[in-house]
């Protein structure tokens, strides 16, 4: 069992952010500084920023003569937000990441929206499952709902990137990467 503890019926969520630098020469340098600096952190494909995910799940049981059922279900989920932080004094250079931060972070924010409806769904799931004829059998059933949840989550995250072209249709400028 995980050392952490939630309100029934409540996702606990936790976000960290973390930065990697940017070099950019000029504002024309931006995007390959960018892209370098990604590649540097082994960010995937075009990617200039990640967030990842974490879904934490625990359930506590009673078992009775009739079986076991869950008395309790908690959800975690941990965050974690891998960004570009541009270092210049250039004026074009700021006044570009200006414009462009706010719209990889707002990219991104969506990616953890995402996450945290699909914890939602799992704590959901976890509360009202059916009794089952011993415990094991309750922790097997859970983790196969649970994980099947997070399955489609990850669908949902690539259709999302799909859908934005990784952000672009949204204002976030997509580089070609080679590799």
């Amino acid at each position: 069992m995980v050392p952490w503890a939630a309100a029934a019926d409540e996702v606990e969520l936790t976000e960290d952010y973390t930065y990697f630098p940017v070099y950019p020469n000029s504002a024309n340098d931006l995007g390959p500084a960018l892209i370098e600096a990604a590649k540097r952190q082994k960010l995937g494909g075009a990617t200039i920023a990640e967030t990842e995910s974490r879904h934490d799940w625990q359930i506590r049981m009673l078992e009775d003569s009739r079986g076991c059922r869950v008395e309790r279900a908690t959800v975690r989920l941990d965050v974690i937000y891998r960004l570009p932080k541009v270092v210049s004094k250039d004026a074009d250079v700021r006044a570009e990441w200006d414009v462009l931060f706010p719209r990889i972070l707002r990219h991104e924010r969506q990616h953890k929206d995402i996450a945290l409806d699909a914890a939602r769904e799992i704590l959901a799931a976890l509360s009202r499952l059916p009794s089952a004829r011993n415990c094991d059998a309750l922790v097997e059933n859970a983790n196969t709902v649970a994980e099947q949840i997070h399955e489609e989550e990850r669908e949902r995250q690539a259709q999302f990137d799909r859908r934005t072209n990784g952000g672009e249709i949204e204002g976030v400028i997509r580089f070609e990467v080679s590799q």
